[in-house]
């Protein structure tokens, strides 16, 4: 089944930069014409306004479809880990469906990079609800992956359980890491913890952005709420701050560097600097050796 699937979404033709703009474009007029449509309208508008939903529904339709090929190339990473493939790609599309919906087309951002967040989150709080918590960064997600299909391989041929050194021979990872790895695919990690007080952020919530899984790598369940609330608030306010919007620490989604740099009236270089100093003190505190990679 999944493979006639990969053969028919294999057929769908990929969209433009100028087609995504377009469909985008067409996907927000459908919108607000629905939305006239629901709070009133002039009778003499009707048949426009619903033509105008119809072809947003359509291009609505028409984006999914060609995107569709990302999804799986996120879904994939997660085979293995809990879920059959297929139901990974059913719920990266739930993923790629909020994407589509939320994309600002104004901003300029790759459509694709956009939708892989919300892919991958879809996907990794699907993991949760079937029981293995396994909210972690998608580099730390495809590498227990990578050495969980090796360590199988390799017990099937040696007729005995692997040695870490071998897997590591195998996989090409250090000893070091497969242990860690292993130890996480045996152990599931809860990261249903709270970051702050009364904000609602969730440890969850930190992982699920490839640039926090370049900063926090987490391997183990040894981190526990106070060590990662104590670390940010030894950083200056306005350094934890840029941190929190930035990873979406304060409940919301992961702000751009534009964003940051309207909200704190500093340019957008200059909030990239105040990250890059908070991540180095981070890395520097006690906590280090949770924290770096």
């Amino acid at each position: 089944m999944v493979g006639e699937y990969l053969r028919h979404i294999g057929e769908i033709p990929l969209l433009t930069a100028e087609e995504e703009v377009e469909l985008a474009r067409s996907i927000e007029v459908g919108l607000i014409a629905r939305e006239r449509l629901q709070t009133g309208f002039d009778p003499a508008d009707e048949r426009y306004l619903r033509q105008l939903m119809h072809e947003g529904k359509r291009a609505h339709d028409r984006f999914i479809r060609a995107n569709l090929r990302l999804v799986v190339s996120v879904a994939k990473r997660y085979s293995g880990l809990g879920l059959p493939l297929i139901d990974l790609i059913q719920d990266g599309n739930l993923g790629l469906d909020r994407a589509v919906k939320k994309y600002d087309y104004t901003k300029g951002f790759k459509f694709s990079t956009y939708a892989t967040w919300w892919i991958r989150q879809s996907i990794t709080r699907a993991l949760g609800e079937s029981g293995r918590m396994i909210r972690v960064p998608a580099r730390v997600a495809e590498s227990v992956g990578t050495i969980r299909r090796h360590h199988r391989e390799l017990e099937g041929s040696l007729g005995r359980r692997p040695t870490p050194q071998e897997v590591a021979l195998a996989s090409g990872h250090p000893v070091e890491k497969v242990r860690q790895y292993l130890e996480l695919d045996q152990q599931p990690i809860s990261l249903e913890l709270p970051l702050g007080e009364g904000d609602g952020a969730l440890l969850g919530d930190l992982l699920e952005d490839d640039q926090v899984a370049d900063v926090i790598d987490i391997v183990s369940g040894r981190l526990r709420h106070a060590a990662l609330h104590s670390c940010l608030s030894e950083l200056p306010q306005r350094d934890a701050d840029v941190l929190r919007r930035r990873f979406g620490l304060d409940g919301t989604e992961p702000r751009t560097l534009e964003e940051l740099s309207e909200a704190f009236g500093v340019s957008r270089e200059r909030v990239r600097q105040i990250e890059q100093r908070a991540l180095r003190a981070l890395r520097a505190r006690k906590f280090k050796n949770l924290l770096d990679d």
